[in-house]
């Protein structure tokens, strides 16, 4: 169980790492254009 816990939690963190990222590229993008 912990183990598992421990899979999961990394790749929602790079999930929303990810996420965090492209949004901050296309509202520069937005500022740019």
């Amino acid at each position: 169980m912990i183990g598992l816990i421990l899979l999961i939690v990394p790749m929602i963190v790079c999930i929303v790492y990810l996420g965090f990222l492209l949004f901050l590229y296309i509202s520069i993008n937005k500022m740019f254009l």
